[in-house]
């Protein structure tokens, strides 16, 4: 089901659809991260939590390499602080991996 879910936000993201639904990506990554944060006291214990959420993460890097920096600074305003800033961090997690693994730079 997770590889499911990823196979759509990567159609989200794909250069088809991204220009259409460019204004709604920002919704659907609160969503997930949403979801990541309510779960994420199971993704440090159970390793089925952990191959969940490696399974969702090219969609979510197509959602954010969709995302203009417009959008990724809409994500961040519109995270709500949670404990301890849960969301923030969680959101800053994916957003460094994704720039440190997905995002092309242009250097070797």
């Amino acid at each position: 089901a997770a590889k499911d879910v990823a196979r759509v936000f990567e159609q989200l993201g794909s250069d088809a659809h991204s220009m259409a639904l460019k204004r709604h990506l920002p919704s659907v990554l609160l969503e997930h991260i949403s979801s990541m944060e309510h779960a994420a006291w199971d993704i440090r214990t159970n390793p089925t939590a952990r191959s969940v959420r490696a399974a969702l993460l090219p969609g979510v890097n197509a959602l954010m390499a969709a995302c203009g920096p417009r959008e990724i600074q809409q994500v961040h305003a519109l995270l709500p602080g949670g404990p301890l800033g849960a969301p923030r961090a969680l959101f800053k997690q994916l957003n460094d991996d994704f720039t440190r693994n997905y995002k092309y730079t242009g250097k070797n």
